[in-house]
């Protein structure tokens, strides 16, 4: 599932929605090694989006960006190190990172000549390799300090911002009722679905273990207990929940999936290697019955890379298909994006596996394991013989 959770209303809200869509969709339909600007530039381009029956408005300025970038022009970070950096490595400085990364890709894509400039800038970057500062060269022909003045100049004029006549087809919405289980744990269910600090997992637990005991035999409960029960450390006992459930619900994907994750959480826990490697056995099981129900859920595709790591044939040409269809059905996860990277380059594929971690060593945000990645994509870039990916660092 893909979900944002704002704590705004109005415009605001609106905008923070719009922006971390963006990020999914050049995710998800435009992959590549962007540089960090770029990508949250694209974002805050896009996160201002105003559509309404009949028109649509694309590039309009947000009030908060332009403010932070008229408190005065020695407040700017330097353009050279705009274009180095990353949005995790800004510091204190990071709103002026977000508003700068908006100011410069919206002067680039504010005419046709600027965007033919643009595609060229990213091809340097992405596709040859160049150093972010040094590329600027040959493509948009400015030196950073040149680069810097303009989008300045730009801004004390007339924005550019896209305004057409626009009719959008009708499209069925669905709106489901929550059911009462599902009303008083969704929001449990979302902070499970990230990291939880350790400090705040007992409570989480006796939370959903309060709720779900009202509702006894509903899927949804289960799985929020379960995974608070993973959480504590638990394994056993959340198999003991899923386990009714998967049993009263074959044909389920997503309880049969989650099944499959806390059997392996068991088995990861014992040390009776025989007791684990039959509750790795009885996890493929259920994730032969969770791909049968859906085959579009990435997460089956992860969860049986996971049980087939460790076996001693692993990978085979099988589970080379399983993280290849998985990263295809969702190539802005960075743990499919990785664990593919791993078994191309287990299997000599190195080219292939620069091209799953440019992204990711990209990332603006950093992400888990950025020094793994980053290690790796080295080693890919030398055993292929390409030239040693620039760094935005250097």
């Amino acid at each position: 599932r893909i979900f944002a959770v704002t704590g705004g209303t109005g415009s605001d809200n609106d905008n923070t929605l719009f922006h971390e869509y963006a990020h999914h969709y050049m995710q998800q339909n435009m992959t590549g090694a962007y540089p960090g600007w770029f990508v949250e530039g694209f974002a805050e381009f896009f996160a201002t989006a105003d559509l309404s029956p009949g028109r649509m408005r694309v590039g309009l300025f947000d009030a908060g960006r332009m403010n932070s970038l008229t408190m005065g022009f020695n407040t700017w970070m330097p353009m050279d190190q705009l274009l180095r950096s990353r949005s995790y490595d800004t510091g204190s400085r990071g709103h002026f990172y977000y508003a700068q990364s908006w100011a410069l890709t919206h002067y680039l894509m504010s005419t046709p000549e600027r965007r033919a400039k643009l595609g060229r800038y990213l091809a340097a970057v992405m596709t040859e390799g160049r150093n972010p500062v040094e590329a600027l060269q040959g493509t948009i022909d400015r030196t950073p300090e040149q680069l810097q003045d303009d989008v300045r100049r730009y801004l004390n004029g007339s924005i550019n911002f896209l305004s057409q006549a626009q009719e959008f087809p009708p499209v069925d919405v669905v709106v489901e009722r929550l059911s009462p289980a599902e009303a008083e744990l969704v929001w449990l269910d979302l902070r499970l679905a990230r990291f939880v600090p350790e400090e705040r997992r007992a409570g989480n637990l006796a939370e959903a273990q309060r709720v779900a005991g009202r509702y006894p035999g509903d899927p949804f409960a289960a799985r929020v207990l379960a995974q608070a029960y993973l959480d504590m450390k638990q394994p056993e006992d959340a198999v003991g929940v899923m386990r009714p459930i998967v049993e009263a619900h074959p044909d389920e994907p997503l309880g049969q999936r989650f099944f499959a994750v806390t059997l392996m959480d068991a088995g990861d826990a014992v040390e009776d290697s025989e007791r684990s490697a039959a509750l790795y056995a009885e996890a493929r099981r259920a994730l032969g019955r969770a791909y049968a129900a859906d085959a579009l859920d990435y997460r089956t595709y992860l969860a049986l890379a996971r049980s087939r790591r460790g076996a001693g044939n692993y990978p085979t040409d099988n589970d080379v298909e399983i993280l290849l269809t998985g990263a295809q059905l969702a190539p802005q996860i960075s743990s499919l994006r990785f664990q593919t990277a791993q078994v191309m380059m287990h299997r000599g594929r190195y080219r292939e596996a620069v091209a799953y971690l440019q992204p990711l060593a990209n990332n603006p945000h950093g992400g888990d394991n950025l020094t793994a990645v980053r290690d790796l994509l080295t080693e890919a870039t030398e055993k292929a013989g390409m030239a040693a990916p620039a760094s935005a660092d250097d």
